[in-house]
């Protein structure tokens, strides 16, 4: 058996393609098996990817021929994958030498079907900047942390994460059918949420690529986050997990700018409205903001009456007007 199958969604990536593939390939450790899936893209990433196929067989092509996102492929390598561990990684972002090694290291050591790194870096394509992770309450270069803790100080990226495969085959944790990077939400935090405690260290670095052409950039991921976070309730419920100091949504860039986004948002919110109250404390203040204007809007046609649908506006024009 392969030890590390290396997923990597592929759509119109060219620019970046050759240096993720060459980081991967370039890795201490050589028995992986690299998945890359190429989601229908209509630039020169599948040439480039039979380039790289010539050079070295541990790279294998899955050329979609009907784009369904980035869920679906990512879904697909893991259904296709013969590693014991899965690792996913962005085909615009790239890996330093031993990053795989290091957490292979660690989840054979701790026996976890996660390990996490706390070690990764944004890059821009202007090369003077740079903005590296911190997370300073970690003392150790190793340390174990409950799954309540987890969610609340480390971000929901799979990159960080190195996964055991039959972990995810026996939950059977698939990536949702959301957009904009929401679908991370989900699965980082239902594999997290699941297991008791997560093993964190900090190892090589991550090269996550900040840029505009990202999905991360798109308006629409706001509402996709809160997608996403009803698919991690319902999860969490079918696992009879106690949603006590779990965050169960977050406002960032949310727009919710027609009616059915708007019933979306506020059914979840009032089916949680319970647990919200009693758990206020998770909150801060621009998603308590969220949960009062939604409650108060008997429909979309009040909410828009009232308010700006891009909630971090409404939020800062309703501070200005408490102030003065």
């Amino acid at each position: 058996m392969t030890t590390i199958s290396v997923i990597v969604p592929i759509f119109n990536t060219e620019k970046y393609l050759s240096r993720c593939i060459s980081s991967i390939l370039n890795q201490t450790i050589k028995d992986i098996e690299i998945l890359c899936v190429n989601d229908c893209s209509t630039d020169n990433s599948l040439k480039i990817l039979q380039e790289f196929s010539k050079q070295d067989s541990r790279l294998k092509i899955i050329d979609l021929k009907e784009n369904k996102g980035v869920s679906n492929a990512r879904n697909l390598g893991i259904d296709l994958a013969q590693g014991e561990y899965i690792y996913l990684i962005d085909s615009d972002d790239w890996l330093d030498d031993n990053y795989l090694e290091q957490m292979l290291n660690k989840i054979k050591e701790t026996n976890s079907n996660i390990v996490i790194n706390a070690n990764f870096v944004n890059e821009y394509d202007d090369k003077t900047k740079k903005a590296y992770s911190k997370f300073d309450f970690l003392t150790k270069d190793f340390e174990i942390f409950d799954s309540k803790t987890v969610q609340k100080f480390f971000p929901p990226v799979i990159w960080t994460r190195l996964y055991k495969k039959d972990f995810l085959k026996n939950h059977n944790i698939k990536f949702p059918m959301v957009k904009c990077g929401a679908e991370d939400i989900y699965f980082a935090y239902a594999c997290d949420l699941i297991q008791e405690k997560s093993y964190i260290f900090k190892g090589p670095f991550y090269h996550y690529s900040q840029h505009q052409t990202s999905a991360m950039h798109i308006k629409e991921r706001g509402f996709h986050y809160i997608e996403s976070f009803k698919f991690l309730y319902d999860l969490l419920n079918e696992y009879n997990i106690n949603l006590d100091d779990i965050k169960l949504f977050f406002v960032e860039s949310l727009i919710i700018d027609n009616e059915e986004k708007f019933n979306f948002v506020k059914n979840y919110l009032t089916e949680i409205e319970d647990i919200f109250n009693k758990n206020i404390n998770v909150y801060n203040e621009q998603e308590k903001f969220l949960f009062k204007i939604l409650k108060e809007s008997t429909d979309f046609k009040y909410f828009v009456s009232k308010y700006n649908p891009n909630i971090s506006l409404s939020f800062l024009k309703n501070k200005m007007v408490l102030k003065k």
